[in-house]
């Protein structure tokens, strides 16, 4: 990958462990340990010191800022994707992936990001 000045970008992820991925579910170290979903797109998490993601809570209040997760995403127990808590996790505060969210969960996903940052689909 090239940089805006013509340079070469070097990967910032260790090659020792898996890149987190669009659409992934990672536990993370942020104000405790929890899961994350990683929104930041393919394959940036190579050149990214931190990735956009989605924590994961079992406080459910049913806006439309949330999207409903469970077993089929690959997590234990029912809970939500609170896109108003969206947040930059750095590369060395992911601990292990834990799986990753359906298709239609994702983009659920980006259709709260869109009311969450008052972004009308479609509009350019």
């Amino acid at each position: 990958m090239t940089t805006r000045t013509g340079g070469q970008h070097t990967p910032t992820f260790s090659s020792d462990r898996p890149v987190p991925l669009r659409g992934e579910v990672w536990l993370a170290n942020l104000d405790k340990e929890r899961p994350v979903i990683i929104l930041t797109r393919n394959p940036m998490g190579r050149y990214l010191n931190a990735l956009l993601a989605v924590p994961v809570t079992r406080t459910i209040r049913g806006g439309r800022n949330e999207v409903p997760l469970g077993s089929d995403d690959g997590l234990r127990y029912e809970c939500v994707a609170n896109l108003d808590q969206l947040t930059l996790v750095r590369l060395d505060e992911f601990e292990h992936r834990l799986g990753a969210v359906r298709r239609r969960t994702l983009d659920a996903l980006c259709d709260a990001l869109a009311f969450t940052v008052a972004c009308q689909t479609g509009a350019r």
